[in-house]
């Protein structure tokens, strides 16, 4: 029988039994520590597997867990054996481990550990048996984070032998699996490779702007079941959204706040451009509404910056404005918007200087200045006015068009910005609106008219060749500001200087005119007999620093020739040199049409002409003109002649520096007409002609590839 004080002492051990034994540790997780995803060869053991248990806190679990182990084979059956032990306790790391026994049985095994106590707590991880010949191992960029839009790093994995020496030219393929578990042919950097003189290869994850895990395994492309698999994951770009205006306002009842402006941030503190931000709005009474905001979501501009404003509400008191990130609900900010009763509502804002002003291209505007006043028609200081510019084409200037886009009324209500200098003329519109009641709002126009006349161009007409006897196409030039806009209203005197040197106003459609509302004017020299080079000269009658000419050829009436084509240009060397040049010519035969290729009767009159179309770069060069023929019996070998400065003909040996000038030209025209031979021809056979100019340079240019051929019989 007890006594009284043994049966207290019975009650109490049983007491304190029975709370530890209702008293079980908190487990937040378990995980694999060491010996995760192995390859281990057939048989062969499997380094130890080891797996950590913490509590809620992280700290290790040292409390003895019992933790049990189930196995998987690589036909997905649970089995008994092939454990080194099928449970285990925490040792004072909180850790307990096991390994894979030696298997014959090829494939992957799953290994499951699982707290005894609590079924729900447990991980897996898998052991891959191979065959005794090859085993991959990732050596650097496995399981690695990478943000949306960038490449991963390089994903490298060693391949050896059963000797752990490199395996060397093995071809190895990787496949990648999305995070929605489809299987995909894109998106990795290479899919095929093979292993280098460190039995090494590599690829990555190209950048994706998909959220989420991806798997990429490699294979040896020889033996499918030799595999390892490693993850990337995507994730989003951002740290943080903070508020960057318009937090904590104060507005009156029935009246829209300020813009609450949002910037989103990445982890650099560098603004994150185009993504998207949903905004929610809880009322006074702690209450989610889903109206009450001008926008519920919004993507991020390229200043990173998304924005929104609590629309005009009659109910008093703090309304939160939320705004969090639409892929990670972790990032979010958020600020207070109260809505007062105010006594003194501003009712109108007025324009009381600076409007419909004209200014020239580059010129600020004088100060345009708003009035904000109450119901009382007292001036409202403190007020926030917003200031918005339109173009000429109707779109938004957000940036850099005024000095101010938005300011707080002084004590006499005023506040005020100017329209900064642009190169671009016509209409911009400027809105003032009041930030806390968007209904009042007034506006003026900025008109940018073109600046001082700065410079005078060709804009059609230059470098005209037409025949004696006919007036040349319409010349017009441009006057402009420092900006090329237009300049109208503006006298321009023109003149033209002649082949000998004369400079005077006769002669032109126009001697002087008045530019039009494009800054454009416009002459044409009239017919002449005098042929050469005529040179239109314009000026600014209120500026003789602002000039700009042009020429024109008058030639003899221009023949009626067969095209050449495009001429060819080489260097003493024979080396091939660029031309524009343009050629034109043919064969008349007893007055007839010109051709470029006839035959002809021995004893015919013949007149055979060409024209010259001179490369631009050699206009008003010094050249020799040059005239070669290839002349060849029937039945007989070719030969070529040369043309000298009397029409002579001599035998040409072939060197380019022993061709004979048909004629000298002190400067180069812009159309060239050569008369090369008006008589009968007589010599029976084939005969190819040439012609062209040569340069002091040595640059000579011909029609080489269309000669003028005849056949005299």
């Amino acid at each position: 029988m007890l006594s009284f004080n043994n049966y207290i002492k019975c009650t109490a051990l049983l007491l304190v039994y029975g709370v530890l034994s209702l008293w079980q540790p908190a487990f937040a997780a378990i995980t694999v520590t060491a010996g995760g995803e192995q390859q281990v060869f057939a048989g062969a053991d499997s380094a130890a597997i080891v797996f950590s248990v913490v509590d809620e806190h992280g700290n290790p679990n040292t409390t003895g867990v019992p933790v049990n182990f189930n196995l998987l084979n690589p036909t997905g059956n649970a089995v008994t054996v092939g454990l080194l032990n099928f449970s285990d306790k925490t040792d004072e790391n909180g850790q307990v481990s096991t390994r894979l026994k030696s298997t014959d049985t090829l494939g992957k095994y799953t290994l499951i550990a699982t707290l005894t106590t609590d079924a729900t707590q447990s991980v897996s991880t898998h052991i891959s048996v191979l065959k005794d010949s090859t085993a991959f191992t990732v050596i650097s960029g496995g399981n690695q984070e990478v943000f949306a839009g960038l490449d991963s790093a390089d994903i490298v994995i060693t391949l050896v032998d059963k000797y752990g020496k490199p395996n060397v030219g093995v071809q190895v393929n990787f496949s990648l699996v999305e995070p929605t578990g489809n299987a995909v042919i894109v998106g990795l950097s290479k899919f095929t490779d093979k292993t280098d003189d460190k039995g090494q290869v590599s690829t990555r994850l190209k950048s994706t702007e998909v959220l989420g895990k991806y798997t990429i395994s490699a294979t040896l492309a020889t033996d499918s079941v030799q595999s390892v698999s490693t993850t990337v994951t995507v994730m989003v770009d951002a740290s943080a959204i903070v508020v960057n205006s318009g937090g904590n306002q104060e507005v009156p009842a029935g009246s829209d706040s300020a813009e609450i402006v949002f910037t989103l941030l990445d982890k650099y503190g560098k603004q994150n451009v185009g993504a998207l931000v949903n905004f929610s709005l809880v009322d006074p009474t702690g209450s989610a509404v889903i109206v009450g905001l001008s926008a519920f979501s919004d993507e991020t501009d390229d200043t990173g910056q998304v924005s929104t404003r609590l629309k005009g509400m009659e109910t008093l008191g703090n309304y939160t404005i939320t705004a969090t990130l639409a892929t990670d609900n972790s990032l979010s900010g958020s600020t207070d918007v109260v809505v007062v009763l105010d006594v003194l509502t501003n009712v109108a804002i007025t324009l009381i200087s600076g409007s419909s002003q004209q200014v020239p291209t580059g010129s600020d505007s004088a100060d345009i200045v708003f009035k904000v006043i109450n119901k009382g028609g007292n001036p409202s200081k403190g007020v926030q006015v917003n200031f918005s510019l339109v173009d000429p084409m109707g779109n938004s200037i957000v940036q850099e068009g005024l000095t101010a886009y938005a300011a707080e009324t002084h004590e006499n209500g005023q506040v005020s910005t100017r329209f900064k200098g642009t190169d671009i003329i016509g209409s911009y519109t400027i809105t003032a609106t009041v930030a806390t009641n968007t209904k009042l709002f007034t506006g003026t126009n900025v008109v940018v008219v073109a600046g001082t006349a700065a410079k005078l161009a060709v804009i059609e007409g230059s470098n005209q060749t037409f025949s004696a006897g006919k007036a040349s196409a319409n010349i017009r030039f441009k006057l402009s500001d420092a900006f090329n806009n237009g300049v109208a209203g503006q006298v321009i005197d023109f003149e033209v200087k002649t082949p000998a040197g004369d400079t005077s106003n006769g002669g032109l459609s126009a001697t002087l005119a008045t530019s039009d509302v494009n800054g454009k004017v416009m002459t044409r020299l009239e017919a002449t007999d005098s042929q050469g080079i005529y040179t239109i000269i314009a000026t600014l009658a209120a500026n003789e620093t602002v000039t700009a000419n042009t020429t024109v050829q008058v030639t003899e009436a221009l023949p009626n020739l067969p095209s050449l084509g495009f001429g060819a240009a080489t260097d003493n060397d024979w080396n091939e040199v660029d031309t524009t040049a343009i050629f034109q010519g043919g064969i008349s035969v007893n007055n007839g049409a010109f051709n470029q290729e006839v035959v002809l009767a021995s004893g015919d009159s013949v007149l055979i002409k060409g024209v010259i179309k001179v490369d631009s770069l050699h206009v008003e060069q010094s050249a020799d003109i040059l005239v070669v023929v290839g002349y060849a019996p029937f039945n007989a070998a070719e030969k070529f002649f040369m043309l000298d400065s009397n029409h002579a003909v001599q035998l040409w040996d072939g060197s380019l520096a022993n061709l004979v000038a048909f004629e000298s030209v002190e400067s180069l025209v812009y159309t060239k007409v050569v008369t090369i031979y008006s008589s009968k021809l007589t010599p029976v056979g084939r005969l190819r002609i040439y012609f062209g100019y040569r340069l002091d340079d040595g640059i000579i240019v011909f029609n080489a590839s269309q000669p003028i051929s005849v056949v005299v019989m």
